[in-house]
């Protein structure tokens, strides 16, 4: 068995005898194509034995990656970046890895998790991200795409594909620090909208160019790359929930109500079941409208992901992310339990509060003395300003006036919801702002639209 190990480089001199001392024992040749450097990239490469091809630079990534193909002799080929390497661990399992497969008969791809780390900043990991690094040098295996290129098998996605444990490999990627993004994703999006124009493609762009739009602080655009990417339903490529990342991030960022970021939440999980992540974010939605029982469920469904994970998509859910979904689910458990205790006298106090409300105002105007001693304070007043009394409502009879909404919502007696918030004038702006929130929690649980509560 003979293994080639190939590059494109340049100007890696920085980054380039870290990955070939990585791997130059487990290989029998390693292909170098040089795209112009003006540093020692070239001298540290023959200092590893390799040969090294020239090839000018023309915008386009898969030119010089099967430029170097055509250059491998080897029955197996290992092809990173040059700031890409095997880690310390496992980088002497490499040949046998390999090996195992060759023996084996099966000749398609090796996924091999690598991982993002952050160098400006304590070596972070960014993310796990499985990869094609290693494949049997098939005839028919060619890059496609003049950047973020694919490897494919007469240009249809590869469907032999084997995931190796990371205790097995584990690949490290320096190319993604702070320091660098910026400057990525200019060039990135000049060569993906360069190819845009020309590709039979386009589906295949969308979630870069959303990636690239929002490394530059360009949220619209990367919200519409990310929107018409998801509309093409899930793709067969380790990338594939990119957008409803970007999506959900600029969902938070934004400030988007409950019901949309629901909305987003249940799409992402339909999408992609077997996501921690998007779980996660689901429960903490449902848990924001209440919804504690579906909200612990989810979560429950998020950690057993979690530790089961056989997915190839990047998971970004951490050990620590896991410690804190446990404890949110038993707070969530614990209100539900504490919700049943209280479920009889919240009943019996809607029993008494729905006649009320449903009087005309003359009607309870000619008994509201009656009802003084009988309902708690905060009740008492916000019935007398609902029926026409002139008194202003205080913040301090906020909490019951936003449980008299929950009720009207959850029948959706839209003309008395009208005629309640025609008082919601009466509270601070930090009060209204809560009367505001908890119009898009009820609405979105209780799916009914806004303008049957606002016409």
């Amino acid at each position: 068995m003979k293994i080639s190990a190939c590059y494109i480089v340049k100007n890696e001199e920085k980054n380039l005898t870290r990955s070939l001392k990585s791997l130059y024992k487990a290989v029998d040749e390693i292909i170098i194509v040089d795209t112009g450097s003006t540093d020692n990239t070239i001298q540290i490469a023959k200092k590893y034995g390799a040969k090294v091809y020239a090839c000018k630079w023309q915008d386009d990534f898969s030119a010089p990656r099967n430029f170097a193909l055509a250059k491998a002799s080897g029955g197996w080929i290992i092809f990173l970046d040059g700031d890409e390497y095997f880690s310390v661990e496992t980088a002497h399992n490499l040949r046998g890895v390999i090996q195992k497969y060759d023996k084996s008969g099966r000749q398609g791809c090796l996924l091999i998790h690598r991982y993002d780390i952050d160098v400006d900043n304590s070596y972070e990991v960014l993310a796990d991200t499985l990869m094609v690094r290693i494949f049997y040098n098939n005839p028919h295996y060619r890059y496609e795409g003049i950047i973020h290129e694919e490897l494919l098998e007469n240009g249809r996605p590869i469907t032999e594909l084997y995931v190796i444990k990371p205790e097995e490999l584990k690949l490290i990627h320096t190319g993604y620090s702070a320091s660098m993004s910026k400057e990525k994703a200019e060039r990135n999006l000049r060569l993906l909208l360069k190819e845009l124009m020309i590709t039979d493609n386009p589906g295949r762009l969308y979630m870069y160019l959303a990636d690239a739009y929002l490394g530059l602080g360009d949220r619209e655009k990367a919200k519409y790359y990310a929107q018409k990417d998801i509309a093409q339903g899930r793709r067969a490529t380790t990338y594939a929930s990119r957008s409803y990342r970007i999506l959900l991030q600029l969902s938070l960022e934004e400030g988007e109500s409950l019901s949309d970021r629901l909305k987003l939440c249940r799409n992402a999980v339909h999408d992609f079941p077997e996501n921690p992540e998007f779980r996660a974010d689901l429960a903490e939605c449902l848990a924001a409208l209440e919804d504690y029982a579906q909200a612990a469920t989810e979560m429950e469904l998020a950690l057993a992901n979690y530790h089961n994970y056989k997915g190839i998509e990047p998971m970004l859910f951490t050990a620590e992310q896991a410690a804190l979904a446990q404890q949110r689910m038993q707070g969530w458990r614990q209100k539900m339990s504490t919700n049943l205790d209280l479920v009889k006298i919240a009943e019996l106090l809607r029993m008494l509060l729905l006649p009320l409300l449903l009087m005309d105002d003359d009607e309870y105007n000619q008994a509201s003395n009656e009802y003084e001693s009988v309902l708690p304070k905060g009740f008492y007043k916000v019935l007398q300003r609902y029926h026409g009394d002139k008194v202003l409502l205080q913040d301090d009879c906020a909490r019951e006036y936003l449980d008299i909404l929950d009720m009207l919502i959850l029948r959706k007696n839209t003309d008395a919801m009208e005629k309640l918030l025609a008082s919601s004038g009466d509270f601070s702006a930090a009060v209204r702002k809560k009367i505001v929130e908890r119009l898009d929690k009820k609405i979105a649980q209780e799916e009914f639209s806004q303008e049957e509560v606002l016409c």
